[in-house]
């Protein structure tokens, strides 16, 4: 499961509704950027909440990182996850991460979140020698789930799964047992079940909600297509039933001076993005070439000759 950490592409202000303090020199671009010897920190308070810190949890912090070239320490502390007393997780070892480009580090190496432990605290430091970014920061946790005792027996078993798949044969709608979050009760809640609660290595759990949200229904001359967008995510993870929205990572890709392309024509740029993005069977995209090609006439040779790949045209 993942706790919620509020703010953690720092997309918003620092000490506002994020809850984030910081110390030092930081500043928010695209990621937070952190000088040398500069600090940021939350608490995660322990609680009975369902998404909250339990004591007995098992612990995980990973983050996306980019070191500056100049950063030259391998051993550097940048995220720390402690109860007050004692540190939990850690992640220092820098020595295989890549200066100048974006990588996912992570600790789940810690203890359990001990008893009496009111509150968990998340730092992030730079104690290396020159600025780092970091973004995508997430703090997630095993654990020995009983809201899935279904049965009030103490252990989650087969009797659960029993019990819940008499509730689906009712058709009686019961929040809590809505695991996928679709407003009913399916086989699907028994597939999740099987796969999560019973850890069922041979169940295979699917859930396409969001294939259908990446499928986005076009016309263009009367010829019904679609466009797949790369990726979606749920609005809220906590909560599928609030949908699906598209999403992108502007800082996939190395560093560096982007390669100039070459300027090419309008209507070529065009053709090559109806091959490339929409997707629909062959016969049906010859009617769309044809128009085009009927519309561009004579210049089709002037655009070859221009540097349209003749597989675009």
């Amino acid at each position: 499961m993942e706790y919620p950490v509020a703010n953690p592409d720092f997309a918003a202000p620092l000490g506002s509704a994020s809850d984030w303090s910081s110390g030092g020199a930081v500043t928010r671009k695209s990621a937070l950027v952190m000088q040398p010897g500069s600090a940021v920190w939350r608490n995660l308070p322990v609680g009975s909440g369902e998404r909250q810190p339990h004591a007995g949890d098992k612990p995980a912090v990973s983050l996306r990182l980019m070191l500056h070239p100049d950063a030259t320490r391998t051993s550097s502390v940048t995220a720390r996850v402690n109860d007050g007393a004692n540190t939990l997780l850690e992640i220092s070892d820098l020595s295989a991460v890549k200066r100048g480009a974006w990588r996912t580090v992570s600790d789940e190496s810690g203890p359990p979140v001990p008893d009496g432990a009111a509150q968990l605290w998340l730092e992030l430091h730079n104690d290396n020698t020159a600025p780092i970014r970091v973004t995508d920061v997430q703090v997630t946790a095993m654990r020995d789930d009983r809201s899935y005792d279904l049965d009030g027996s103490g252990s989650v078993d087969a009797a659960d799964l029993a019990f819940l798949q008499a509730t689906i044969k009712r058709g009686t709608l019961v929040a809590e047992l809505d695991y996928d979050k679709d407003g009913q009760l399916t086989g699907k809640d028994a597939s999740f079940f099987r796969k999560f609660a019973l850890r069922d290595s041979a169940e295979v759990y699917a859930n396409f909600d969001h294939f259908r949200f990446m499928n986005e229904k076009i016309e263009i001359d009367g010829i019904p297509m679609f466009i797949s967008h790369l990726y979606a995510e749920p609005v809220d993870r906590s909560d599928l039933g609030q949908g699906y929205k598209w999403v992108g990572d502007p800082q996939e890709g190395g560093g560096g001076a982007r390669r100039r392309r070459p300027r090419r024509p309008r209507l070529c740029r065009a053709l090559q993005d109806v091959r490339r993005r929409v997707q629909l069977r062959h016969d049906q995209a010859r009617p769309v070439v044809r128009h085009v090609d009927a519309v561009a006439g004579g210049r089709l040779r002037q655009l070859r000759r221009r540097g349209c790949p003749r597989e675009a045209v």
